[in-house]
C-alpha cells in the first residue's frame, strides 16, 4: 500500500494506492482532483515480491527496477467508483457513494402541505425527511408531534396521521408515504378513507382531509418554496368535504 500526496498545489489531498491492483503502472488519479499523479520509482515494479522485499528491509536496488517502455495510468474506471483506503495517516475524506451524491441536501424543504379549508386559517408547513406525525394543536399536544395543526376541527385527533418522506436511492428521488394513525374519524386522499393497514403513496396536488381538515401537498418538482406553495394552492378551488 502506498502513500501519495497530489501535487496538485489546490488539492493536496494524501491517499492511498494499492499497487497490486495495477502491476508496474506509473502514474495514477488523485481521487479528489482527478489530476494524475506519478507513483514513486520505489514501487514502479513488475513483480509484488520487489515491493514486499523492500518492505521486510531487503532494500533492492531501485536502478535495476524494471523500465516500461511506455507509461501506464491507471484510469478511473479502475478504481471502483473512485473508492480508496483511508486511515489515520491519510487526510482525504472517503468519497460518498453514487447514489448519495445525488442526494438532495437533507436540510433543505422536500414538501410542503398547505392548508386549503373552508373552516380552518390557511397555513403552510415544512415537510422534512422520516415520518411527520400530524395531529391537532392542543394544551395537552404530543411533544413528538411535528405538525400541530390549529384548528376547531374536533374530529381531528391530536395524532391524527404520519406522512413520511423517504429517500429512493435507486431512482434518486423522495417518496411521500401517509398512514392513519388509527384516528376515529380517518385520513382521507383525494376523497378515499384509508384503511388502518393502508400506506398510500401521495403525489404533487394531493388532498389530505384529516378529521374535516384538508390540506394540499406541494412537493419542490412544481415549487420553489412555502410562498409559491401558498399561492399556487390558494388559487385552486377547495376540495369537497367528505363527512360520515
Amino acid at each position: 500500500m502506498i502513500k501519495i500526496q497530489c501535487e496538485n498545489p489546490v488539492c493536496g489531498a494524501t491517499f492511498f494506492y494499492n499497487e497490486t491492483k495495477q502491476p508496474g503502472a506509473t502514474k495514477v488519479r488523485c481521487p479528489k482532483c482527478k489530476s494524475v499523479q506519478k507513483i514513486p520509482d520505489l514501487f514502479v515494479a513488475k513483480e509484488n515480491n520487489e515491493v514486499e522485499d523492500w518492505i521486510k528491509g531487503s532494500n533492492p536496488d531501485v536502478s535495476s527496477s524494471p523500465k516500461l517502455s511506455e507509461e501506464k495510468v491507471i484510469p478511473e474506471t479502475d478504481h471502483k467508483d473512485q473508492e480508496y483506503i483511508e486511515d489515520f495517516y491519510s487526510n482525504t475524506p472517503r468519497p460518498a457513494s453514487r447514489s448519495a451524491q445525488f442526494r438532495p441536501d437533507i436540510k433543505g424543504d422536500v414538501g410542503w402541505l398547505v392548508i386549503h379549508d373552508e373552516n380552518t386559517d390557511t397555513a403552510t408547513f415544512n415537510l422534512q425527511v422520516g415520518v411527520n406525525k400530524i395531529g391537532r394543536k392542543s394544551q395537552n399536544s404530543l411533544k413528538d408531534i411535528n405538525i400541530s395543526i390549529v384548528s376547531g376541527d374536533k374530529y381531528m385527533s391530536r395524532h391524527h396521521c404520519d406522512l413520511e418522506v423517504r429517500w429512493l436511492a435507486t431512482h434518486k428521488i423522495y417518496q411521500y408515504m401517509i398512514t392513519d394513525r388509527n384516528s376515529t374519524n380517518g385520513t382521507f386522499v383525494n376523497g378515499t378513507r384509508l384503511l388502518q393497514t393502508d400506506l398510500i403513496k401521495l403525489k404533487d396536488g394531493d388532498v389530505i382531509q384529516i378529521g374535516r381538515t384538508k390540506v394540499v401537498l406541494k412537493l419542490p418538482s412544481t415549487v420553489q418554496n412555502s410562498r409559491e406553495a401558498e399561492n399556487w394552492v390558494r388559487r385552486t378551488d377547495h376540495y369537497r368535504t367528505i363527512i360520515q
